[in-house]
Protein backbone atom coordinates (compact mmCIF):
# COMPACT_ATOMS: atom_id res chain seq x y z
CA UNK A 1 0.00 0.00 0.00
CA UNK A 2 2.76 2.26 0.56
CA UNK A 3 4.65 1.19 -2.57
CA UNK A 4 1.59 2.34 -4.69
CA UNK A 5 1.42 5.78 -2.64
CA UNK A 6 5.40 6.52 -3.58
CA UNK A 7 4.88 5.70 -7.04
CA UNK A 8 1.43 7.86 -7.15
CA UNK A 9 3.44 10.80 -5.55
CA UNK A 10 6.63 10.00 -8.13
CA UNK A 11 4.25 10.19 -11.17
CA UNK A 12 2.38 13.59 -10.36
CA UNK A 13 6.11 14.95 -9.40
CA UNK A 14 6.61 13.94 -12.86
CA UNK A 15 4.01 15.87 -14.76
CA UNK A 16 4.32 18.64 -12.91
CA UNK A 17 8.51 18.97 -13.90
CA UNK A 18 7.21 18.56 -16.97
CA UNK A 19 4.41 20.87 -17.05
CA UNK A 20 7.12 23.82 -15.96
CA UNK A 21 9.53 23.21 -18.62
CA UNK A 22 6.92 23.05 -21.51
CA UNK A 23 5.76 26.41 -19.55
CA UNK A 24 9.42 27.54 -19.57
CA UNK A 25 10.30 27.23 -23.54
CA UNK A 26 6.86 28.31 -24.02
CA UNK A 27 7.45 31.86 -22.52
CA UNK A 28 11.22 31.48 -24.23
CA UNK A 29 9.58 31.42 -27.52
CA UNK A 30 6.90 34.00 -27.00
CA UNK A 31 9.04 36.27 -25.82
CA UNK A 32 11.35 35.45 -29.24
CA UNK A 33 8.12 35.90 -31.34
CA UNK A 34 7.57 39.79 -30.22
CA UNK A 35 10.63 40.17 -30.60
CA UNK A 36 11.28 39.95 -34.13
CA UNK A 37 7.35 41.15 -34.61
CA UNK A 38 8.90 44.05 -32.26
CA UNK A 39 12.13 44.23 -35.58
CA UNK A 40 9.21 43.54 -38.25
CA UNK A 41 6.97 46.64 -37.18
CA UNK A 42 9.53 48.74 -36.85
CA UNK A 43 11.24 47.68 -40.45
CA UNK A 44 7.65 48.18 -42.14
CA UNK A 45 7.13 51.51 -40.52
CA UNK A 46 10.74 52.84 -41.83
CA UNK A 47 9.76 51.85 -45.17
CA UNK A 48 6.49 53.17 -45.11
CA UNK A 49 7.82 56.91 -43.98
CA UNK A 50 10.13 56.52 -46.57
CA UNK A 51 8.35 56.05 -49.37
CA UNK A 52 5.65 58.66 -48.18
CA UNK A 53 8.85 60.90 -48.09
CA UNK A 54 9.84 59.94 -51.82
CA UNK A 55 6.36 60.03 -53.01
CA UNK A 56 6.25 63.89 -51.47
CA UNK A 57 9.10 65.03 -53.15
CA UNK A 58 8.43 63.46 -56.27
CA UNK A 59 4.54 65.11 -56.19
CA UNK A 60 6.05 68.25 -54.94
CA UNK A 61 8.76 68.97 -57.99
CA UNK A 62 5.52 67.97 -60.49
CA UNK A 63 2.96 70.70 -59.15
CA UNK A 64 5.85 72.91 -58.51
CA UNK A 65 2.68 75.67 -60.63
CA UNK A 66 -0.04 75.93 -59.15
CA UNK A 67 -3.37 75.60 -60.82
CA UNK A 68 -4.89 78.75 -62.10
CA UNK A 69 -8.48 79.59 -61.16
CA UNK A 70 -10.97 80.46 -64.41
CA UNK A 71 -11.46 83.31 -64.83
CA UNK A 72 -15.04 85.10 -63.64
CA UNK A 73 -15.18 86.65 -67.37
CA UNK A 74 -15.50 83.21 -68.15
CA UNK A 75 -17.52 82.12 -65.71
CA UNK A 76 -19.95 84.91 -66.54
CA UNK A 77 -19.72 83.75 -70.20
CA UNK A 78 -20.74 80.42 -69.14
CA UNK A 79 -23.89 81.64 -67.05
CA UNK A 80 -24.88 83.70 -69.96
CA UNK A 81 -25.14 81.15 -72.40
CA UNK A 82 -26.73 78.85 -69.55
CA UNK A 83 -29.38 81.46 -69.10
CA UNK A 84 -29.75 81.32 -72.95
CA UNK A 85 -30.42 77.41 -73.43
CA UNK A 86 -32.60 77.29 -70.23
CA UNK A 87 -34.95 80.48 -72.10
CA UNK A 88 -39.06 79.42 -71.59
CA UNK A 89 -40.27 78.98 -74.83
CA UNK A 90 -42.57 81.56 -75.90
CA UNK A 91 -45.72 81.09 -75.93
CA UNK A 92 -47.11 80.67 -80.01
CA UNK A 93 -49.85 83.17 -80.61
CA UNK A 94 -51.70 81.36 -83.22
CA UNK A 95 -54.04 84.18 -84.00
CA UNK A 96 -50.76 86.72 -84.30
CA UNK A 97 -49.50 84.32 -86.66
CA UNK A 98 -52.54 83.94 -88.90
CA UNK A 99 -52.64 87.91 -88.48
CA UNK A 100 -49.09 88.00 -89.94
CA UNK A 101 -49.47 85.36 -92.66
CA UNK A 102 -52.37 87.76 -94.23
CA UNK A 103 -50.45 91.15 -94.17
CA UNK A 104 -47.27 89.11 -95.56
CA UNK A 105 -49.90 87.93 -98.53
CA UNK A 106 -51.48 91.18 -99.01
CA UNK A 107 -48.16 92.46 -99.02
CA UNK A 108 -47.03 90.54 -101.57
CA UNK A 109 -49.95 90.90 -104.15
CA UNK A 110 -50.13 94.18 -103.88
CA UNK A 111 -46.41 94.20 -105.10
CA UNK A 112 -47.32 91.56 -107.69
CA UNK A 113 -50.16 93.94 -108.61
CA UNK A 114 -47.66 96.83 -108.64
CA UNK A 115 -45.56 95.35 -111.26
CA UNK A 116 -48.69 93.99 -113.64
CA UNK A 117 -49.50 97.85 -113.71
CA UNK A 118 -46.09 98.95 -114.16
CA UNK A 119 -46.04 96.40 -117.06
CA UNK A 120 -49.25 97.21 -118.75
CA UNK A 121 -48.39 100.94 -118.26
CA UNK A 122 -44.96 100.27 -120.33
CA UNK A 123 -46.98 98.17 -122.96
CA UNK A 124 -49.07 101.39 -123.48
CA UNK A 125 -46.95 103.87 -123.38
CA UNK A 126 -44.59 101.75 -126.25
CA UNK A 127 -47.66 101.13 -128.15
CA UNK A 128 -48.07 104.37 -127.95
CA UNK A 129 -44.95 105.39 -129.16
CA UNK A 130 -45.54 102.90 -131.82
CA UNK A 131 -48.43 104.18 -133.19
CA UNK A 132 -47.25 108.03 -132.76
CA UNK A 133 -44.23 107.06 -134.67
CA UNK A 134 -46.82 105.32 -137.70
CA UNK A 135 -48.80 108.43 -138.11
CA UNK A 136 -45.44 110.40 -138.05
CA UNK A 137 -44.09 108.28 -140.85
CA UNK A 138 -47.55 108.29 -142.21
CA UNK A 139 -47.84 112.54 -142.16
CA UNK A 140 -44.44 112.50 -144.19
CA UNK A 141 -45.56 110.65 -146.59
CA UNK A 142 -48.18 112.32 -147.22
CA UNK A 143 -46.43 115.97 -146.98
CA UNK A 144 -44.22 114.64 -149.59
CA UNK A 145 -47.34 113.37 -151.51
CA UNK A 146 -48.70 116.81 -151.39
CA UNK A 147 -45.85 118.68 -151.83
CA UNK A 148 -45.58 116.70 -155.47
CA UNK A 149 -48.63 117.67 -155.90
CA UNK A 150 -48.18 121.56 -155.04
CA UNK A 151 -45.58 121.72 -157.33
CA UNK A 152 -46.72 119.94 -160.47
CA UNK A 153 -50.31 122.17 -160.28
CA UNK A 154 -47.97 125.02 -159.75
CA UNK A 155 -45.82 123.99 -162.87
CA UNK A 156 -49.01 123.41 -164.84
CA UNK A 157 -50.63 127.11 -164.09
CA UNK A 158 -47.03 128.80 -164.43
CA UNK A 159 -47.40 131.31 -167.20
CA UNK A 160 -43.82 133.06 -168.72
CA UNK A 161 -43.93 136.85 -169.38
CA UNK A 162 -44.39 137.43 -172.90
CA UNK A 163 -41.36 140.18 -172.63
CA UNK A 164 -38.89 138.34 -170.60
CA UNK A 165 -39.43 135.56 -173.61
CA UNK A 166 -38.81 138.07 -176.42
CA UNK A 167 -35.77 139.63 -173.78
CA UNK A 168 -34.88 135.96 -173.15
CA UNK A 169 -34.49 136.35 -169.40
CA UNK A 170 -34.60 132.93 -167.26
CA UNK A 171 -34.21 132.77 -163.27
CA UNK A 172 -35.99 131.04 -159.98
CA UNK A 173 -37.87 132.90 -157.50
CA UNK A 174 -38.58 131.63 -153.94
CA UNK A 175 -41.87 132.39 -152.76
CA UNK A 176 -43.03 131.62 -149.20
CA UNK A 177 -46.77 131.35 -147.81
CA UNK A 178 -48.99 129.45 -146.10
CA UNK A 179 -51.75 127.17 -146.82
CA UNK A 180 -54.33 126.95 -144.36
CA UNK A 181 -56.42 123.74 -143.42
CA UNK A 182 -58.84 123.78 -146.36
CA UNK A 183 -56.18 124.63 -148.40
CA UNK A 184 -56.46 128.38 -148.78
CA UNK A 185 -52.78 130.53 -149.87
CA UNK A 186 -52.11 133.53 -147.42
CA UNK A 187 -49.12 135.94 -146.93
CA UNK A 188 -47.76 135.68 -150.02
CA UNK A 189 -44.31 136.95 -150.32
CA UNK A 190 -41.30 136.92 -151.97
CA UNK A 191 -38.46 135.69 -149.89
CA UNK A 192 -35.41 135.09 -152.42
CA UNK A 193 -35.89 137.40 -155.75
CA UNK A 194 -34.56 136.65 -158.99
CA UNK A 195 -32.48 139.92 -160.98
CA UNK A 196 -35.53 140.20 -163.05
CA UNK A 197 -38.18 142.37 -161.68
CA UNK A 198 -41.36 140.87 -164.18
CA UNK A 199 -39.98 137.40 -163.22
CA UNK A 200 -40.44 137.90 -159.33
CA UNK A 201 -43.55 139.44 -160.02
CA UNK A 202 -45.63 137.34 -161.81
CA UNK A 203 -44.24 134.33 -159.48
CA UNK A 204 -45.42 136.45 -156.69
CA UNK A 205 -48.97 137.37 -159.12
CA UNK A 206 -49.25 133.36 -160.11
CA UNK A 207 -49.65 132.27 -156.18
CA UNK A 208 -52.38 135.04 -155.26
CA UNK A 209 -54.52 134.40 -158.56
CA UNK A 210 -54.14 130.53 -157.64
CA UNK A 211 -55.41 131.26 -154.21
CA UNK A 212 -56.56 127.56 -153.26
CA UNK A 213 -55.47 124.38 -152.80
CA UNK A 214 -56.83 121.24 -151.91
CA UNK A 215 -57.35 120.67 -148.34
CA UNK A 216 -53.80 120.00 -145.73
CA UNK A 217 -53.41 116.16 -144.42
CA UNK A 218 -55.01 115.67 -141.46
CA UNK A 219 -53.24 116.34 -138.24
CA UNK A 220 -51.97 119.62 -140.11
CA UNK A 221 -53.97 122.83 -139.37
CA UNK A 222 -51.51 125.16 -141.60
CA UNK A 223 -48.49 124.71 -143.32
CA UNK A 224 -45.98 127.33 -144.18
CA UNK A 225 -43.87 126.59 -146.91
CA UNK A 226 -41.50 128.25 -149.42
CA UNK A 227 -41.81 126.71 -153.21
CA UNK A 228 -39.32 127.89 -155.84
CA UNK A 229 -40.79 129.36 -159.13
CA UNK A 230 -38.81 128.35 -162.03
CA UNK A 231 -38.87 130.20 -165.41
CA UNK A 232 -36.30 128.54 -168.27
CA UNK A 233 -36.73 128.42 -171.62
CA UNK A 234 -36.37 125.99 -173.70
CA UNK A 235 -33.71 125.40 -176.84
Amino acid sequence: MIKKSEDFSFLIGAIITTLVMASLFFAKDIKKFETLSERASKTESIHYVTIVDVTKKVETKKYKKPIKKPQKRIKKEVVKVVKKLIKKPKLIDEAAQIKEKIVQKQKLFEKELEEQLLQEELARQKEFRKRQLAKKNLLEKEKDIYLSELAAWIKQHLKYPRHARRMNQQGVVKISFIITKHGHIESVKIDSPCPYKRLNKAAKMLLVELNRFKPLPENLDKWELNVPIIYALKD
